[in-house]
């Protein structure tokens, strides 16, 4: 009886507990502006972050921005895909950022596949899975930047987004044909 007793008073305590967690401030969503891309075409995703919180936050002005963003491809054969490119390093000015209100968002959007001599190589027909997180780092650093507006710690993960690619054979007339 008390052994039952202990149990149920358990896990009363563990769910009072994990339904009195605060909401995230930020919502983050990623997704495919397609379903299908043709092996070669840019694969672009659009990118946005929703402020669910009443006070004033600080974000960055394109969510899509790859220094904010960090992306998991996993590819037809369930590995993940490499990410090729030199990493820049880049000095922040205050038009880098927004500040949202409660309840506003703001969108962006980028391309992920291999373009200038950085991104993912989707060199195979299938169907891709991303993974994405976005994240601005310590907010220590942003502060001078964002005075007296909330900086958002941790991560904040999107659903993940699917979309498939295939050759251009097997698109068809889906192709687009570029003329000269």
């Amino acid at each position: 009886m008390r052994k039952n007793l202990a149990i149920a008073l358990a896990l009363f305590v563990t769910t009072t507990a994990a339904s009195k967690r605060p909401a995230p401030p930020l919502s983050f969503e990623a997704r495919a502006v397609k379903s299908v891309f043709v092996l070669g075409e840019d694969v672009v995703l659009s990118f946005r972050l929703k402020n669910l919180s009443r006070r004033r936050v600080f974000v960055a002005r394109n969510p899509g921005a790859e220094e904010f963003v960090g992306l998991t491809v996993i590819g037809p054969d369930g590995k993940e895909v490499p990410w090729e490119g030199k990493i820049h390093s880049v000095s922040y000015t205050p038009e880098a950022f927004t500040v949202l209100r409660s309840g506003e968002s703001i969108s962006g959007s980028a391309v992920i596949s291999l373009k200038g001599g950085r991104g993912f190589q989707f060199t195979r027909p299938g169907n891709y899975t991303v993974r994405a997180e976005y994240s601005l780092g310590p907010p220590a650093y942003f502060k001078p930047l964002a005075k007296e507006d909330w900086i958002p710690d941790g991560v904040f993960r999107s659903p993940d987004v699917t979309f498939r690619v295939v050759s251009r054979s097997a698109a068809g007339d889906r192709v687009p044909h570029v003329r000269n």
